[in-house]
């Protein structure tokens, strides 16, 4: 007889999905993750996030927040369903009016998990009851700019106000009997991304995007319910402005799935007030514009938070060793200065050359004072061969205009006589003679016929000279040190992170001295003038036709002298040249 043996296999396939579900966990938990960068948003029902919709990061460790909001729903013509769930005709209409109002509270697992339950309606059992919920999220990759999360929230049902099967509950958070349980919405598994596009110091730029199901999805099919369902796609956009003292304001737009909301909101630190605006494309129709639903309607609410995220203090303790050394180096310059300023013609012989003649009335002979003034002019112009005059004669206002003109010119022309003649032979080249008729007087008019008058004159302008140099020669021996001072500094600092839960104590994260930083820099590098010492190497003024004897003024100065070669340099002024020492360097 043979015996059938019924071998039952092991079920590799079910072992298999058992090790890569543990394997898949493994892996998400060992991926680095951290908490929010800075304080997100409080949501409706999900915790941290935007107005409806949740974000990839979560809160930190330990961090709590509860929120409550408050959203004014309106129907000016609803909808009346039988238990069947078919229209019935309205008699007499009524306008629908709720206000609708959600509690929730989350708190930060590890920076990794956001935990949260909620409450929705705040009603006894008779008009619908209390929805309670939960809701989760798991942080599978975070940084600083980006986050992956997973998440899911469970939402009770609804009394059934004592009608016949159960109720579905809706997305506005309060019971409707046009809802049954044949929409899966008690449970919104789903996945979502933030990313932070933009960062300053005073603004960041984020955006959401994410897909789930249950309360995201489930009713796209009804009229009353949906009109802009994307199949469970929801996402937003927020700026987070900072506005200093640790207060933010959040500017926020999303579409959580179905309708299109924005909002503000608030971060004074602990707290946190907003607004918003819900299903801003809402038509409030169903078909002909009658404003039978309250899903599809324009509506509006406010939301508070209290929010106890962690205190993370870092105190930090500096040692700080310098040690300095200096290096003093020591130069010594040697420089030569030669200084030449041009001379001008001495005020007294400028005021006899240029001391006017005076003439008698209607004459043009020379007087004897004249000729004297004249000859004191010619033995200063015979001493300096550069001096040029420019003779000017003036007659009274007396006569004719051209009458006085010529006799102006007999008697410049008198001057002139007199000083290139025999008794001085000066050079006419040296004069410019004029007339300036009566056209410039000087005395009062009328002049006196009788006695002298400055109007009837010749004056003298200087219009050149025999320029003088005066030149200086001077060695300069300067002594510098300059003085180094350079640090090497080595810092150690003991770094203390201590966390301020909102439960438990304050603790002590952790606690590490390390070395910062071990440099070496220049704190100071000054240059002083230890000695100057000034050799006076000679003065003297050179005139016309003269050679300068440059004598040393000290031994210490002729050394200077024989240490230097030297040039001979004429200096050219008009007809006269003055030699000068100049130094070439050594």
């Amino acid at each position: 007889m043979r015996q059938n043996f019924n071998l039952v296999p092991y079920d590799l396939a079910g072992i298999a999905s058992r090790v890569g579900v543990a394997v898949a966990a493994l892996v998400v938990l060992s991926q680095p993750v951290a908490a929010q960068s800075f304080r997100m948003p409080s949501t409706l029902r999900y915790g941290s996030g935007l107005i409806d919709v949740p974000v990839a990061w979560v809160l930190p460790h330990m961090g709590v927040t509860g929120t409550f909001s408050a959203m004014a729903l309106s129907s000016e013509n609803p909808v009346v369903l039988n238990s069947e769930g078919e229209p019935l005709t309205k008699t007499d209409p009524e306008e629908f009016s709720k206000t609708v109002m959600d509690g929730s509270i989350a708190i930060g697992i590890m920076n990794r998990l956001e935990l949260g339950a909620s409450i929705q309606h705040f009603a006894p059992e008779e008009d619908g009851g209390n929805m309670l919920g939960a809701f989760a999220r798991l942080s599978l990759f975070s940084t600083d700019r980006f986050g992956v999360a997973g998440g899911a929230r469970y939402v009770t049902s609804p009394s059934p106000f004592g009608a016949g099967g159960g109720l579905a509950p809706g997305r506005l958070g309060y019971p409707d009997y046009r809802l049954s349980d044949e929409l899966e919405t008690n449970l919104s598994p789903y996945g979502v991304a933030t990313a932070k596009l933009l960062s300053s110091e005073s603004a960041n730029l984020t955006l959401t995007a994410g897909y789930g199901i249950g309360m995201f999805a489930e009713g796209k099919d009804l009229d009353l319910y949906a009109e802009n369902a994307t199949g469970g796609i929801f996402g937003g956009a927020a700026l987070h402005l900072a506005l200093g003292n640790g207060r933010l304001v959040h500017l926020m737009g999303e579409h959580n799935g179905f309708d299109i909301n924005a909002g503000v909101q608030a971060d004074l630190g602990a707290f946190r007030v907003g607004a918003f605006a819900h299903g801003l494309t809402g038509s409030g129709s169903v078909a002909d514009g009658d404003g039978t639903s309250t899903y599809l309607s324009q509506k509006f609410g406010v939301v508070a938070s209290i929010a106890f995220p962690n205190k993370r203090e870092i105190v930090v303790t500096r040692d700080t060793v310098v040690t300095p050394h200096s290096v003093v180096t020591r130069d010594t310059i040697v420089t030569a200065d030669t200084t030449m300023a041009a001379l001008d013609l001495p005020a007294e012989t400028r005021q006899i050359l240029e001391e006017m003649v005076l003439f008698d009335f209607d004459r043009h002979a020379l007087s004897d004072s004249a000729q004297a003034a004249l000859g004191r002019k010619a033995e200063v112009m015979m001493a300096d061969p550069g001096i040029t005059l420019l003779v000017e004669g003036h007659a009274d206002e007396r006569g004719t205009s051209p009458y006085n003109v010529a006799l102006g010119s007999r008697r410049a022309a008198a001057v002139l006589a007199y000083l290139t003649g025999e008794d001085f032979g000066l050079d006419s080249m040296r004069f410019t003679a004029e007339s300036k008729g009566d056209s410039e007087p000087i005395d009062p008019l009328p002049s006196p016929i009788r006695e002298p008058s400055r109007n009837r004159r010749v004056d003298f302008s200087v219009t050149g000279f025999t320029e003088m140099v005066d030149t200086t020669i001077t060695v300069t021996h300067t002594i510098t040190e300059t003085e180094v001072v350079t640090h090497t500094t080595v810092i150690t600092e003991t770094e203390t992170i201590l966390n301020t839960r909102i439960i438990g104590a304050p603790d002590t994260v952790s606690m590490h001295t390390s070395e910062v930083s071990n440099t070496t820099e220049t704190v100071s590098e000054t240059t002083d003038t230890v000695a100057v010492e000034v050799s006076d190497l000679g003065v003297g003024d050179r005139g016309p036709g003269s050679v300068g004897a440059v004598a040393p003024a000290s031994a210490a100065a002729a050394a200077d002298v024989a240490a230097w070669r030297s040039v001979r340099l004429t200096w050219r002024v008009g007809q006269a040249a003055a030699d000068l020492i100049v130094p070439r360097g050594r």
